[in-house]
């Protein structure tokens, strides 16, 4: 009984949230759950610092051990940046982007507590890499700006593959595209010593699992009018800010910014 009542109770809190977001613009309910979900991410940070401290494992194979060092493949591990935030611009319909930011939050709860659990390192990252260009600099920050801590699953994997799932959804084109761009940002995580092949494996156990249950249920209600995505060249201005962020970096590099040098 009491089992009911407490179901009953968050099934009406549920509701209730549902209401306040229907009352809301649909651009201020787009906002405010991406805010929610990048915010949430954040604690990404003092996550990964904790399990810097704990005893890890290395799952890697004969393949993690064949695969060579390669600084050129950064511009496609940047592009975790773009395949991420696709949704925002392709899906459509409100209640399908709930399930979305729902679903992004589910997985990033699932690593979170993964990190903590099953600690994994990443043993194989070049730190004395000789840096003669932008990308081997660009290589050589990532591993400054993020320990080789909470590995499994990787967090870029998961975000692609979700973000291809979820457009997948709503726009097949799109999703095909996505598809490609997780492919690519899976082996970049290999290529630049990010990620063992287990945690791309994870990545997408966690991404494939969070969309069957949250995402794939959803069907289009008889009001729904219009297509389920956007005008689909909005998501090509996503090329934008990636296009600023690497060229802040590359103006960085050329002034000679060295954090890892520093102190």
């Amino acid at each position: 009984m009491m089992r009911r009542v407490a179901t009953s109770q968050r099934a009406g809190l549920l509701s209730a949230a549902v209401v306040r977001l229907e009352r809301l613009p649909s651009w201020a309910e787009r906002s405010l759950l991406l805010a929610v979900v990048t915010g949430f991410y954040l604690l990404y940070i003092p996550i990964n610092r904790y399990s810097t401290q704990l005893e890890a494992y290395h799952p890697e194979t004969f393949i993690d051990r064949a695969i060579p060092s390669t600084p050129g493949w950064m511009y496609v591990y940047a592009a975790v940046f773009i395949t991420g935030f696709m949704p925002v611009l392709v899906v459509r319909p409100r209640s399908l982007f709930r399930r979305v930011a729902a679903a992004y939050a589910l997985v990033q709860a699932v690593a979170f507590a993964c990190f903590m659990l099953v600690p994994v390192h990443m043993q194989h990252r070049p730190l004395d890499m000789a840096v003669v260009d932008f990308p081997s600099w660009g290589q050589r920050l990532a591993y400054y700006l993020d320990t080789q801590a909470a590995c499994l699953p990787s967090i870029h994997v998961t975000l692609a593959v979700l973000a291809a799932l979820c457009t997948w959804k709503a726009d097949r084109l799109a999703g095909a595209v996505g598809f490609v761009l997780a492919v690519l940002v899976a082996t970049s995580t290999l290529m630049v010593k990010q990620h063992y092949l287990a945690d791309v494996v994870a990545a997408a156990v966690v991404a494939g699992g969070a969309w069957v249950l949250v995402v794939m249920p959803w069907k289009p209600s008889r009001e729904q009018r219009g297509p389920l995505h956007f005008p689909r060249w909005m998501p090509s201005l996503l090329l934008v800010p990636y296009g600023a962020v690497v060229l802040g970096l590359y103006l960085l590099y050329l002034a000679g910014w060295w954090p890892w040098l520093e102190g």
